[in-house]
This record gives structure tokens, C-alpha cells and sequence, in this order.
């Protein structure tokens, strides 16, 4: 697997998606905040809702990140559009078209962790970014699979059903790699991916083993 070298290669590749898609990252970073308003306001179509926004951000990071920008540098990004591509047909399949997610936030720990995550990959990440010294366009903005990465596991921790644990294979797949590629360049931001991909894995695992005790004493 080949990833960026440098440091400076991989902001080369930042600065070179955000001026090919400018302004394009506002209307990212406007279906993130509705995604979040659906989550704290639940309505009658607000979890298929979610769940396509789910699907057009990871097409978006398959496709116009991955293969028509980051491809044309490191020919390793067609393996990973193949992947997120596939993720986004997975949120299309089982959050839109069989209606199996649900999103809601819950005051307890998990509901907590979600909320931190989400505020994270929104504002912050790109606020560490600047004080690094880091200006626009070399910053990872929203849409970028970093930010995007943690957003993802944030509204699944909001996930107000039993979520199918295969929806969280690839984002955790994509956090190791992008925590090996923090870790040789220096993007201390992104080892962040690597925490909420083990934190929002280790909850949902606990909270499906709780409900499997749950049905084990009820069959009892």
C-alpha cells in the first residue's frame, strides 16, 4: 500500500481537492449540520434522511476525493474509492432503502461520545489544524475522509437501534490506516480517527452484548 511520503506531498493532495471542489465544501459541510439538527430532532423521515447523507458523503469521498482528485498523485486511492463506494451502498441499502437505522441522541455515555465526535470532525479538527499553522487551502475540510471518518462514528453512536456492525468495518479499516498515516507524518489531528474508530467499535460491541443477555433472560 502506497501513502503519501511526505508531509508535504499529502498537503499538496489537500490543496489540490479544495481548489478543484471549491465552493462545493460548504454544501458538506451544510449536510453534516442538518444530519446532526435530524439527529436532536427526530422526525418521520429523518433517519432515512441521515443515512443518505451517510451515503452521499462516503460516494462523495469514494468518487471525488479518492478516484477524480487523489488518484491522479497516488494510484493506491482506487482501492480505497472501491471501498467507500462500497460503504456508501451499504448506508443506502440498509438506512434508506430497508429502513434499519435509526438516529437519536440519548443522554447517557454513548449519546455523549457521539455529540464530542460530531463537534469534533465539524469545528475542531480544522481549528487544530490552524493553530499548527496550517492556512486553506492546504486544511482538510469536511468531505475529506479525516473529519468525514469521525463524523461517521459520531452518528453512529447516535444509532437508536441495533446497527448492523458490518457498517463499521471500513470506516475502522480506513482509521488504522489514516492513524499509520498520522503517524508517519506528523497529522497529529488525524490519530483521532483511530480513538473514535476504537471508541464508537468497543460501545456499540458492549451495548450489543447487553442486549443479547437482555434476550437470553427474557427466553429464560
Amino acid at each position: 500500500m502506497v501513502l503519501p511520503s511526505t508531509k508535504e506531498q499529502f498537503f499538496l493532495e489537500i490543496e489540490y481537492y479544495n481548489i478543484a471542489i471549491w465552493p462545493l465544501q460548504w454544501v458538506l459541510y451544510m449536510l453534516g449540520v442538518w444530519a446532526i439538527v435530524l439527529g436532536l430532532r427526530k422526525s418521520t423521515q429523518s433517519d432515512r434522511i441521515i443515512s443518505s447523507i451517510l451515503a452521499i458523503l462516503w460516494l462523495w469521498m469514494g468518487i471525488f476525493y479518492h478516484f477524480a482528485i487523489i488518484s491522479a498523485i497516488n494510484k493506491t486511492a482506487f482501492l480505497f474509492c472501491v471501498l467507500f463506494v462500497l460503504q456508501a451502498l451499504l448506508f443506502l441499502h440498509r438506512g434508506v432503502l430497508s429502513d434499519q437505522l435509526s438516529f437519536r441522541v440519548h443522554l447517557d455515555k454513548q449519546g455523549g461520545a457521539g455529540a464530542i465526535l460530531l463537534i469534533f470532525a465539524l469545528p475542531i479538527y480544522p481549528w487544530l489544524a490552524y493553530l499548527q499553522g496550517r492556512r486553506y487551502p492546504s486544511i482538510p475540510t469536511f468531505g475529506v475522509p479525516s473529519p468525514t471518518t469521525i463524523f461517521t462514528f459520531g452518528l453512529l453512536l447516535w444509532s437508536n437501534r441495533r446497527l448492523p456492525l458490518i457498517l463499521l468495518v471500513i470506516p475502522l479499516f480506513w482509521s488504522i490506516v489514516g492513524a499509520a498515516l498520522a503517524l508517519r507524518l506528523g497529522v497529529h489531528e488525524d490519530f483521532a480517527m483511530l480513538v473514535s474508530g476504537l471508541l464508537t467499535s468497543g460501545m456499540l460491541l458492549l451495548q450489543e452484548r447487553k442486549r443479547a443477555k437482555v434476550s437470553t433472560k427474557e427466553v429464560a
